[in-house]
C-alpha cells in the first residue's frame, strides 16, 4: 500500500527519502511520461476522469495536469524503491500513480 502525504505540505527530497526509505532515483519521470503508451493512457484517464489531477516531479514541480484545491491526496510515483514523483488528486488518482510507477519500473529494467 502506498503512503499518502497531504497535498498542501511540501517535503524536501531528504524528508521524502526518510519517510519512504528510498534511494536516489534512477529514472527520469519526464522520459517515462513521454513514452507513447504512457502518454496515451494518461490522456484517456484525463478524458474519463471528472476530477482534476496533477503529475509532479520529486520536487513537486507540475509536469502534467492542473493543480486544484480539490486534490486531497498525493500518491508517490516509485521506481526501484525510489520516489520519482507524485500524482495529486482524488482516490482514482492512485490508479494513475500505480500505472506510472509500473511504466517507470518497466523502463528501468
Amino acid at each position: 500500500m502506498y503512503k499518502t502525504f497531504p497535498v498542501n505540505r511540501r517535503y524536501s527530497l531528504n524528508k521524502i527519502f526518510m519517510l519512504t526509505g528510498a534511494a536516489m532515483n534512477t529514472v527520469e519521470l519526464e522520459h517515462v511520461l513521454a513514452q507513447q503508451d504512457v502518454a496515451s493512457i494518461i490522456s484517456r484517464f484525463a478524458a474519463a476522469s471528472e476530477s482534476p489531477f496533477a503529475i509532479k516531479d520529486e520536487d513537486f514541480t507540475l509536469l502534467l495536469g492542473r493543480e486544484s484545491d480539490d486534490q486531497p491526496e498525493s500518491y508517490p510515483l516509485e521506481c526501484n524503491g525510489s520516489v520519482i514523483g507524485w500524482v495529486s488528486g482524488k482516490k482514482e488518482a492512485s490508479l494513475l500513480a500505480c500505472f506510472i510507477s509500473f511504466a517507470a519500473s518497466t523502463s528501468f529494467h
